[in-house]
């Protein structure tokens, strides 16, 4: 299993990317074989097909997890409704 240490080592490598725009990465939750990702989207509006999708930051970061993680994954949310 990997630690939430891992995930989050492997979130601050995506975080100045995301910052970059204005967005934001949060680990939520990191379970057996899983972990949740809430990604807030920034803005670009000199280049809006800039910002990664939600899927596709969740590739990215699946691929940068180590090699021994199996079969981890990675799910990646858009931001959290407002209370």
């Amino acid at each position: 299993m990997l630690s939430t240490e891992a995930v989050e080592g492997v979130l601050a490598k995506f975080r100045p990317l995301i910052a970059r725009d204005g967005g934001r990465l949060e680990l939520v939750a990191c379970g057996e074989g899983e972990a949740l990702v809430r990604y807030t989207r920034g803005v670009n509006e000199q280049c809006e097909s800039c910002i990664l999708s939600e899927e596709d930051l969740g590739a990215m970061i699946a691929e940068a997890l180590p090699r021994d993680a199996g079969n981890f994954r990675v799910v990646v949310a858009g931001p959290a409704p407002d209370a």
